[in-house]
């Protein structure tokens, strides 16, 4: 199944200009002002940090990076090459959590998985409250974990920690909060939000875990905080589960919503006809076995004997 994106292209762009936006030159310091009768000591120039003047050099070093990953001609290990070269060299800028963030995005669009969990559990070292990094690897990981993988059972953990985590921070929020501040209604908004992404991150936890009737009921809980294209996935999720417990009804059901909430998504469409086929031919009775007629008793004399 398609993973879609955590958040919009156009966010991590945004993000990306604004960091962009604050390595724009200013204008020269002014010089430090003349001993008067009025202030005969003066403050040295240097005496406080000034808006005035270049960026400092992590700055202009993070935004580097962010011009590189939306360079399409740059290779994804190159990337993460640099990435990683810029973290050794400036493990305290203020700008590289931004920076990890960013990464993970860019290497989720590429479906490179295994990195975009990797940085997302750096931005966490770094910002133990981010909520989209929560929810994204709460999301990722049982989507690309594997049966064999040893240590499966730990990233499933981890995953349903996250979702957990995200939860407990999303209930901290109140009106007023944040720059500018939320309004009840943006604060509301994101709550529901939140719990709706746990609810599916439970519900896939549990399906890769094999105990689709628990999967179910989370994926219950969140269609019924969703709209549109998160709705019909998980309506979706559901609908497989239903399938492996044989509830081809319900399965059905599930599968009918999915594709009503998605009409445009023709790669998901794809994905329902095909399931809403395997359903049916599971819902039909199998062939009765062809009867013969019963073959007739062997005799000693069964066979004309030649008259000698």
């Amino acid at each position: 199944m398609r993973i879609q994106p955590a958040l919009p292209t156009l966010l991590v762009l945004v993000f990306a200009a604004g960091l962009a936006a604050q390595t724009a030159a200013a204008p020269a310091a002014p010089a430090p002002a003349a001993p008067t009768a009025a202030n005969p000591n003066p403050a040295p120039a240097n005496a406080r940090p000034s808006l005035a003047g270049p960026p400092p050099p992590q700055l202009v070093a993070a935004r580097n990076l962010v011009m590189e990953m939306q360079n399409a001609k740059l290779e994804p290990t190159r990337i993460s090459q640099d990435i990683d070269a810029f973290a050794a060299q400036h493990p305290h800028n203020p700008y590289l959590g931004g920076v990890y963030f960013l990464a993970m995005q860019y290497f989720r669009q590429r479906s490179l998985f295994a990195q975009e969990i990797g940085y997302g559990e750096r931005v966490l070292q770094r910002e133990p409250h981010q909520l989209v990094a929560l929810m994204q690897l709460a999301t990722v990981i049982p989507m690309v974990v594997r049966p064999s993988d040893l240590n499966r059972d730990q990233m499933l953990n981890n995953a349903a920690s996250y979702a957990r985590r995200a939860m407990a921070e999303v209930a901290k929020l109140k009106p007023g909060m944040g720059k500018p501040p939320m309004t009840a209604a943006q604060v509301a908004g994101w709550q529901k939000l939140i719990h709706a992404t746990a609810e599916s991150a439970f519900g896939r936890i549990d399906s890769v875990r094999g105990q689709s009737a628990k999967a179910i009921g989370y994926f219950q809980q969140a269609v019924a905080l969703e709209t549109g294209i998160s709705a019909a996935n998980d309506y979706f999720r559901m609908g497989l589960e239903q399938a492996k417990l044989h509830q081809y009804s319900e399965a059905l059901a599930s599968l009918h919503k999915a594709a009503a909430l998605a009409p445009q998504d023709a790669g998901l469409q794809t994905q329902l006809r095909a399931e809403m086929g395997a359903v049916r031919r599971s819902m039909q009775p199998p062939p009765a076995a062809p009867t013969q007629p019963p073959a007739a008793p062997a005799t000693a004399h069964s066979a004309p004997t030649t008259p000698h």
